[in-house]
């Protein structure tokens, strides 16, 4: 049950339940920003709280042996990796705080191991992994190569290197045929 001072989720952000009325909670979800009103189907308890604030996050866990103990080796099988955020916590910290379990929610947002699906933690099949690391590999060769043709442009207009203009095509540039 979602109560005041909770750690719960909305649209895979973070917030803290400040209040609760007209069946409506009153979501803080980021410091300085105005609280949100809303249902409590549109919210996932993450952690009972009590909290004042969004917690610092821990960051001593171990994910990579959680993840082989929650799924072993998932690629094997094509079951849902799915768990709760205290078994999480529990497993990858040793105990389940509001740092610890805002820790797990930081991971998973970050989709490295682990993403948030129906306000749950799901673990990334090694497959899903890999996928994700070449397309990831791929963008950067592909702004390496992009930024190399634009150097190498910029350096061409001012220098007159490999793709410089020819002085006969200096000549032709912008000639229509009038009529």
């Amino acid at each position: 049950m979602i109560h005041p001072g909770s750690l719960v989720l909305h649209k895979n952000q973070a917030g803290v339940v400040r209040s609760i009325s007209d069946g409506k909670l009153l979501v803080e979800i980021s410091k300085g920003e105005e609280a949100r009103k809303l249902r409590d189907k549109d919210v996932s308890l993450v952690h009972p709280g009590p909290l004042s604030a969004l917690p610092p996050p821990r960051i001593d866990g171990d994910f990579e042996t959680a993840f082989e103990m929650l799924f072993g080796d998932p690629a094997e099988s094509g079951a849902t990796l799915c768990t709760e955020w205290k078994e999480l916590s529990e497993i990858v910290f040793g105990d389940f705080s509001p740092g610890s379990a805002l820790a797990c929610v930081i991971e998973a947002q970050a989709g490295k191991m682990f993403r948030i699906a129906d306000g749950k933690p799901i673990g990334i099949s090694k497959a899903e992994r890999e996928a994700s690391l070449a397309k990831e590999e791929e963008k950067v060769r592909e702004a390496k190569a992009r930024e190399a043709f634009i150097l190498g442009m910029k350096a061409a207009v001012k220098g007159g290197g490999a793709f410089a203009p020819t002085p006969s095509a200096k000549q032709n540039v912008h000639r229509w045929p009038r009529k």
